[in-house]
């Protein structure tokens, strides 16, 4: 008789949840023999212009100011993703009209 193996899937759900992350790791760390080296063929180090590492970046090189304009624009967007009104420019007429 032949015995098959049969993997589960893990219980990963769509928005992260710290505490599962961590009780599988502990488990896959204690009942698993996890590879520790990198597949045949995988670079042991990436050299490219693309590569970078924090320690390599200014503190303000990737942050941006948001106008006013800005701000409105993501809370329409917001408003719209949310169902709250079907179209972005009725967000705007109805949030003008009520600063009038």
């Amino acid at each position: 008789m032949e015995t098959s193996t049969r993997t589960k899937q893990p219980d990963i759900d769509y928005q992260p949840d710290i505490s599962r992350y961590k009780a599988r790791t502990e488990w896959r760390l204690k009942n698993e023999e996890l590879p520790r080296e990198l597949p045949e063929g995988f670079p042991k180090k990436l050299v490219s212009p693309l590569v970078w590492e924090g320690s390599s970046l200014k503190s303000d090189e990737w942050v941006s100011t948001l106008t006013k304009a800005d701000h409105e624009e993501i809370e329409e967007a917001v408003v719209y993703f949310k169902g709250g009104i079907s179209d972005c420019s009725l967000a705007r007429s109805k949030r003008n009209s009520n600063n009038h």
